[in-house]
């Protein structure tokens, strides 16, 4: 974050040499004006100059929107109700969250939860079952936002919706959607005000789907000092498997033919996208690694 204002930096101290690179030639930029701890000046610039900053901003919005478009495809993808049913009827992983948030009466009667990537809500319908008393679901997909908020009305949950069969105590649930990187000016959430922070944010290897550092922004920005975050840390085993375990092997001999084209392909394409698979344990071939995470000490830099 860059604080308003300019810097100290006067017009004398920066120079603009000539278009041949002559010294005499140099000229002081006049009327200069520099952001605090930006690297860009605005000034006023010869015709071709200001051309090209014009230029270098078309490209920066080209860029942004480029991956606004990224964004809002990934999120979208979330839309498939396939997906959500598939991580809910997981029972291991739900009934594990489900426990945390409803046997530590301490932790959330009358805490400020925030869910990061609610999806269908499940997480923050457990926190109000706990008590909570108030629950910030943000979510970034369209669609699932407007579900999310759905099942809680549709459950006597969402808050400033009162029914006969709620009451205000419970309707605690409000739905917020967008990025949670985006909502840092979000003026109904107010820095270091949540006591419960908790997220789904594990994929496959644990870091695939980058939710670790939307959840680390929530953390840095909204949690209360010795808050809590669910869940906090994390197990890897790592072991490198041999070819016996590629795709490779397969795509040898199919019905006679060679077409191990498509098999070295898909290894390459497996350093860039998660492939699930279950293999022998004759193809292990490295001992198993223990790499630990822990969600407190993690920094955006060691991603």
């Amino acid at each position: 974050m860059h604080d308003e204002g300019t810097s100290d930096i006067s017009a004398s101290e920066l120079v603009i040499p000539c278009e041949n690179g002559g010294k005499g030639a140099a000229k002081p930029l006049e009327g200069l004006i520099v952001d605090k701890g930006c690297t860009t000046a605005v000034a006023s610039l010869p015709c071709r100059n200001r051309k090209n900053e014009t230029n270098v901003k078309s490209s920066i919005k080209i860029a942004s929107d480029h991956i606004k478009n990224i964004n809002k495809s990934y999120f979208n993808s979330y839309g498939s109700f396939g997906i959500h049913r598939e991580m809910i009827s997981d029972k291991v992983r739900t009934e594990a969250y489900r426990q945390a948030i409803l046997e530590n009466p301490s932790l959330m009667r009358n805490a400020v939860v925030m869910d990061v990537g609610c999806g269908t809500g499940i997480l923050s319908l457990f926190a109000a079952q706990a008590g909570a008393s108030r629950v910030i679901a943000i979510e970034a997909s369209d669609k699932m936002a407007a579900v999310a908020t759905q099942i809680a009305k549709d459950n006597g949950l969402l808050r400033n919706e009162i029914s006969s069969e709620s009451n205000q105590q419970n309707c605690v649930i409000e739905v917020v959607q967008g990025m949670v990187e985006e909502l840092e000016n979000a003026e109904q959430i107010s820095p270091q005000s949540v006591d419960v922070l908790f997220s789904e944010w594990m994929g496959y290897c644990l870091l695939y789907e980058s939710m670790l550092t939307s959840v680390l922004f929530a953390r840095d920005k909204w949690l209360k000092p010795g808050g809590a975050i669910l869940p906090d840390t994390a197990t890897m085993f790592v072991a490198g498997f041999g070819r016996g375990a590629s795709s490779i092997k397969f795509w040898e001999n199919v019905y006679g033919f060679n077409m191990s084209c498509i098999g070295w392909e898909i290894d390459e394409d497996a350093a860039r996208f998660p492939i699930v698979d279950v293999i022998d344990s004759c193809n292990i071939v490295t001992t198993t690694e223990v790499l630990q995470v822990c969600v407190w000490y993690c920094a955006f830099r060691f991603l």
